[in-house]
């Protein structure tokens, strides 16, 4: 389970124009569509130790699910709502963590200003409900 995991952390890595490294788009949806289906919408058919297993995984490396917030793939962005969204549910020690990423690397505004301004309606409901998982705390 945690490979599954380290594949969002820094697998198959694209060199982009600025240099800066980062994954592939197709890589990225393909594992967090996994992820979601098996620890969100199928959840009440993955066995339970190993839901705990990649639940902590990913707990873990929340980091991940942080930086696929900034990706242009909408899927993906979608997927890692849900994920932080079921981390933070399931282990409430997470959200502060969670939280003050999102305010110390300003993903937080970005949502926010998407949440009023942007002009796709689903844009605006995921990026409202980002900052409302950011902002209400543990569950």
């Amino acid at each position: 389970p945690t490979h599954i995991v380290a594949t969002l952390e820094g697998a198959a890595p694209v060199t982009a124009a600025s240099g800066s490294v980062k994954m592939s788009t197709l890589l990225l949806m393909s594992v967090s569509s996994l992820l979601e289906s098996v620890l969100c919408s199928r959840h009440d058919t993955t066995a339970p130790e190993r839901f705990e297993d990649l639940n902590s995984s990913l707990s873990k490396g929340y980091g991940s699910l942080m930086e696929m917030l900034r990706s242009n793939c909408a899927l993906v962005v979608e997927n890692a709502a849900l994920l932080l969204q079921m981390t933070v549910s399931h282990r409430p020690q997470v959200s502060a963590l969670v939280r003050d990423a999102a305010l110390s690397s300003a993903t937080l505004l970005r949502h926010f200003y998407s949440g009023v301004f942007s002009p796709s309606e689903g844009q605006r409901f995921l990026s409202r409900y980002l900052v409302t998982l950011w902002m209400s705390g543990p569950a």
